[in-house]
C-alpha cells in the first residue's frame, strides 16, 4: 500500500514540474492566425526561397585602393631656372676662379765654389810590367822587339802553337830569375805544346851586366829542354843542334828552330 502511495506522489510531483516549465516558456502569440505557420531562419535557408531585395544593403566601407589620392597642397617645383635677382651683380653669378699658381721657380742656392777638400790630382793609369819596355825601343831609336818578331813570323814558319808570354808567374816558370832583371823591352814567344819545336825570345836591358845575366838564363832554358824538357826525340834534336843565344850590347836573343841562323842574321843587321 505504501508503495502505491509513493508512486502517486512522485507522479504528482512530476506533473507539477511540467506545469511550471510550460508557464515559463509562454504561450504562443494570440494575434497570429490559427492557420498560419511561423517560419524560422533555419526554415528559410532550407527552403531555397529568394531573399528580400526591397531592403537596400548597408553602405560598404570604401576601399583604400579605389579612393582617389589626395591633392597635395604644394605645387611641384618649376624645373626652369629662375632669373637672378635684379639687384645681383654679374660677378655674383660667375664661378669662383682659383688664382693662378706661381710658375716662377725658386732661386736655387748658389753652389759653394770652395770645396771642403782639394781634389786629388789624376793618377796615370796602371801599365803592365812590359808596357815601359815596349815603348822604350821606339823612343831611343833602337829596335822594337815586338815589331821584329812580327816581321820574322811573316818571313819564316814559326812552330805550331807559338804564343806570347805575358803573365809574370808563367814567365818566371819558363825563365827563372828573369823577373829580377830590369827590362826595357821584352818579346817572349814560346810553343804552348808538349811537342816543342822552337822558341823566339828577345829582351833589352839597361846594362851589359844585365845582358850577361839574361844570357845565362836563356842558356839554362836550352839545357833544360835538352836534358828532357823537350820530351820527344825530334824536339830534343832541335834544341840540341838548332838553338842560338846571342848578346848584342843590351839586347839578348834566344832563337830555336829550323831557321834559327837566318833569324840571328836578320837581328844582327838591325843592331849593328
Amino acid at each position: 500500500m505504501k508503495k502505491y502511495i509513493l508512486t502517486a506522489a512522485l507522479a504528482l510531483t512530476l506533473l507539477l514540474l511540467l506545469a511550471a516549465c510550460g508557464s515559463d516558456t509562454g504561450a504562443p502569440d494570440d494575434t497570429a492566425n490559427p492557420g498560419d505557420t511561423q517560419t524560422t531562419p533555419e526554415d528559410t535557408a532550407g527552403s531555397g526561397s529568394t531573399p528580400d531585395l526591397t531592403t537596400p544593403p548597408a553602405d560598404p566601407t570604401p576601399d583604400d585602393a579605389q579612393t582617389p589620392p589626395e591633392t597635395p597642397d604644394e605645387k611641384p617645383e618649376d624645373p626652369r631656372p629662375t632669373d637672378p635677382a635684379p639687384d645681383a651683380k654679374p660677378e655674383d653669378t660667375k664661378p669662383a676662379t682659383p688664382p693662378p699658381a706661381d710658375t716662377k721657380p725658386a732661386d736655387p742656392k748658389p753652389a759653394d765654389p770652395t770645396p771642403d777638400t782639394e781634389p786629388e790630382p789624376p793618377q796615370p793609369p796602371e801599365q803592365p810590367d812590359d808596357a815601359g819596355a815596349e815603348d822604350s825601343g821606339a823612343e831611343s831609336g833602337g829596335v822594337n822587339l815586338k815589331d821584329f818578331y812580327t816581321a820574322t813570323a811573316d818571313k819564316y814558319d814559326m812552330p805550331m802553337g807559338t804564343s806570347e808570354l805575358t803573365e809574370a808567374e808563367m814567365i818566371d816558370y819558363i825563365y827563372p830569375g828573369l823577373k829580377d832583371v830590369t827590362l826595357k823591352q821584352q818579346a817572349l814567344y814560346i810553343t804552348m805544346m808538349s811537342l816543342n819545336n822552337g822558341e823566339l825570345s828577345l829582351v833589352e836591358v839597361e846594362s851589359e851586366t844585365d845582358a850577361e845575366t839574361v844570357k845565362a838564363i836563356f842558356e839554362k832554358r836550352v839545357q833544360g829542354m835538352i836534358d828532357g824538357g823537350a820530351w820527344y826525340p825530334g824536339p830534343t834534336e832541335i834544341w840540341t843542334n838548332q838553338s842560338r843565344v846571342k848578346v848584342y850590347g843590351n839586347y839578348v836573343l834566344l832563337a830555336v828552330g829550323m831557321d834559327c841562323d837566318s833569324i840571328v842574321s836578320d837581328f844582327e843587321a838591325l843592331v849593328k
